[in-house]
């Protein structure tokens, strides 16, 4: 038996250890030739990665197939056994299919690029990867999560850094016993003079609503989107900054505690004296 299927199984192994070596070697290659492209030519590596993904997947099933032949396996008999086989491993992968489907209609209509700040899934991070299975995204506090990608082409996606600048909208609170139109040009001052904000004639300020205990002011502005995060916390700075130095109040919320008097406390009053009222004489 083993001077039989000796042969066949060393060169069995010797078929997988080349797959292995070839198809990571392929997929290296593809990314790094994707890396490449997008810094000369700003060319999109996010198929280049998926399809350095693909192939290896595939270049795994071929080695196989192969194998199997080599091992003694009839072909006939192994495409029956494959196509058996695929049934049943296709029923029982549901949700994997789906995911590697969604991941070739993710790579087709690419809503995103690797490098691209996205919200998916309820998530939001940086794309770092994306494979027939999953997307890879890293979260602010660099943190790695993987998606399927049917959960990514499922629901909703936002891009948040496909265009090149972003609207800031933030929103400013003021007493209602303050100056509404001093309040509004401090804001439109502080805005207009952060360098970083673009197409300064198309900054926007007004009242945005009348809340309960404050009026709420509204401004908007667009910024490049690299920058949005650190604009925001510039302008935010100096519309407190602006507000205090022109008396102009932000309203935060007050507690009052009144505190409650049982049984106890008033008995120590003093005790209810009640007078009884004389009979009357008929």
């Amino acid at each position: 038996m083993v001077e039989k299927r000796g042969p066949g199984a060393v060169g069995a192994v010797a078929i997988l250890v080349i797959a292995v070596i070839v198809a990571n070697g392929v997929a290296r290659s593809l990314r790094r030739f994707g890396r490449k492209a997008h810094r000369r030519a700003g060319a999109d590596d996010t198929l280049f990665a998926f399809a350095a993904s693909l192939f290896k997947y595939l270049i795994f099933a071929v080695a196989i197939v192969f194998a199997l032949t080599q091992l003694g396996f009839p072909t006939a008999s192994l495409a029956a056994l494959l196509g058996a086989a695929g049934l049943a491993i296709g029923l029982a992968l549901q949700d994997t299919l789906k995911a590697v489907a969604a991941g070739i209609m993710l790579a087709i209509f690419r809503p995103f690029r690797i490098g691209d700040y996205v919200s998916a899934a309820g998530l939001d991070g940086e794309v770092i990867d994306i494979t027939p299975f999953l997307t890879q995204v890293k979260q602010i506090d660099n943190k790695i999560v993987s998606i399927t990608n049917d959960k990514v082409w499922a629901e909703p996606l936002i891009n948040h850094t496909r265009q090149t600048r972003r609207r800031l909208d933030l929103y400013f609170d003021i007493s209602y016993d303050d100056n509404m139109d001093l309040a509004l040009g401090l804001v439109r001052d502080v805005a207009n003079a952060h360098p970083r904000v673009l197409a300064k004639d198309e900054t926007w300020v007004g009242v945005h609503s009348l809340a309960s205990s404050s009026v709420q002011l509204r401004l908007r502005a667009y910024v490049a989107t690299p920058e949005f995060v650190d604009v925001r916390a510039g302008i935010t700075k100096g519309v407190k900054e602006a507000f205090d130095a022109n008396g102009v109040t932000i309203p935060f919320p007050h507690q009052v505690n009144v505190p409650y008097k049982g049984k106890a406390d008033a008995t120590e009053t003093g005790p209810l004296v009640q007078t009884a009222k004389p009979p009357e004489d008929d």
